[in-house]
C-alpha cells in the first residue's frame, strides 16, 4: 500500500516530515501533477523540468524503499472537465497536436524515473487556509481525507489503517504472510 506524499502546505520541511511519516506505513510512493505548461510552452526543455521538480523527489522516495507510482494529468487536475489552467493562460488547448506532443515527450521524460503504476491514498490533511481553493473549487470535499492532519498528528484512521495494513517489510520489498494464503 503507498501514498502519495503532498503536504498539507507548501512547505519543503513539513513535505518530508509528511513522507517521512507516511513511509513508516507504506511499500510504495506516487507523484501526481499537472504538466508544468508555463515552463513546456517556455522553452524549458523537458529533461531540465524533470530533473528540477522530478528526480530528486523520485530519489528520496527510492531510496526509503518505495516503489514509484506517477501520475501525470494533461488536463486540471481539480477541474476534471477542463484544461489545465496552464494552457488556458496560453490560449493553449490539450486538443491541439502540437501540445500532445509535448504531452507526450513529458511522459517519454518522466518515464525514466521508472515508475510501476498509479493510485492516490492522501496520507495528511490539506491546509486549506495556507492555499485557499478558487471559488467552486471541490478540493473542499477531499481536504479532510488524511490519516493525520495539518499538524502531522495521527487521527484515529491511522490506527485503523495500521492494523488493517501492517505488513513486515524487508529492504522495501513486502514479505507476505504465507499462512494468510492457506485455505480451510
Amino acid at each position: 500500500m503507498g501514498f502519495s506524499g503532498i503536504p498539507p502546505r507548501a512547505d519543503l520541511n513539513v513535505a518530508i516530515a509528511s513522507i517521512n511519516l507516511c513511509s513508516q506505513r507504506a511499500d510504495a510512493a506516487i507523484m501526481s501533477y499537472e504538466l508544468p505548461w508555463d515552463s513546456l510552452l517556455a522553452g524549458v526543455p523537458a529533461e531540465t523540468i524533470a530533473v528540477r521538480e522530478l528526480l530528486l523527489l523520485a530519489n528520496y522516495y527510492r531510496a526509503k524503499g518505495h516503489q514509484l507510482w506517477v501520475y501525470i494529468d494533461p488536463a486540471n487536475g481539480l477541474n476534471r472537465a477542463g484544461e489545465s489552467d496552464g494552457l488556458v493562460r496560453h490560449g493553449r488547448s490539450i486538443t491541439e497536436p502540437a501540445i500532445q506532443q509535448i504531452f507526450r515527450r513529458y511522459v517519454v521524460v518522466v518515464d525514466s524515473v521508472r515508475a510501476v503504476a498509479v493510485f492516490q491514498l492522501t496520507f495528511t490533511d490539506l491546509d486549506l487556509s495556507a492555499s485557499p481553493p478558487p471559488p467552486g473549487s471541490i478540493l473542499p470535499l477531499f481536504a479532510h481525507l488524511g490519516l493525520v492532519d495539518v499538524n502531522l498528528t495521527p487521527k484515529p484512521a491511522l490506527g485503523a489503517w495500521d492494523a488493517a495494513f501492517y505488513r513486515p517489510r524487508h529492504a522495501g520489498i513486502v514479505i507476505p504472510n504465507p499462512s494468510a494464503h492457506v485455505q480451510n
